[in-house]
């Protein structure tokens, strides 16, 4: 990630070689011991976003799902490896890129592995924050708000913290419960001050019915959401604000 942040995009992928050589030392060191398959099948997901076409992102995760399918041929019920075939599942649905026949079976795959992983292992943040993610994507907003406050309870410096919080600031607000989409905009403006997305749900909670107006704190926090935005990022959302209070 740090190789990332700074443009070495060389880096980021040989430190991720890395890890899966020394995890491949592993698996021939001890061939009956699971976990070196599940951090592998880790290591074959994370970069997948960055690997190139859409293609070649199916082919990255469907090793992930091969790797996690042979450390559950050895441990059936290794919340781990559940957890890395359900995400990886779950990520090729998100490309949109097979029929709908193929879709419908990869989201019940992907939510059957989470779930079971989950029930295993119930200490797993990053797979409530998943199942949170997905309950989301198949319309199903109260399951998604219990994972994710489940989500943020076990591991508030996850690393996705700052899209938990806005995850569930964006539900709370569509359901029109203030308090509680007041609360999460809050936690993320207190946590995460330079987050952009935290000063725009301030201006969001302005258009909620039990919201006193203020026009001049609304465009006072319009301008400091705009100075803190990526410039390539600032056009079509600040245009969809402007039409809020135009």
């Amino acid at each position: 990630a740090e190789a990332l942040r700074e443009g070495d995009g060389e880096g980021y992928f040989e430190a991720w070689d890395l890890a899966e050589e020394a995890l491949l030392r592993a698996r021939t060191a001890a061939p009956e011991w699971a976990e070196p398959l599940v951090l592998r099948a880790q290591v074959a997901y994370e970069p997948w976003r960055y690997v190139g076409g859409v293609d070649e992102q199916i082919e990255t995760l469907e090793r992930a799902v091969e790797l996690a399918n042979e450390a559950l041929a050895i441990e059936p019920d290794n919340a781990g490896a559940l957890e890395w075939r359900g995400t990886a599942r779950y990520a090729r649905w998100l490309l949109e890129a097979d029929d709908d026949d193929e879709l419908d079976r990869l989201i019940v795959a992907a939510r059957e592995a989470l779930e079971r992983s989950s029930t295993l292992d119930d200490s797993r943040a990053s797979v409530k924050n998943t199942l949170s993610h997905l309950y989301f994507n198949v319309d199903e907003a109260f399951d998604g708000i219990v994972k994710a406050r489940e989500a943020y309870a076990r591991h508030a410096f996850l690393s996705v913290a700052d899209a938990i919080l806005w995850r569930l600031f964006e539900a709370q607000y569509d359901l029109n419960e203030y308090g509680d989409a007041e609360e999460w905009c809050l936690e993320g403006r207190d946590r995460f001050p330079d987050n952009f997305r935290f000063v725009q749900c301030q201006i969001y909670l302005m258009t909620m019915r039990q919201a006193r107006p203020d026009v001049a704190r609304a465009w006072a926090l319009y301008d400091e959401m705009a100075s803190m935005m990526p410039v390539g990022e600032q056009s079509e959302l600040i245009q969809g604000i402007t039409r809020t209070f135009i």
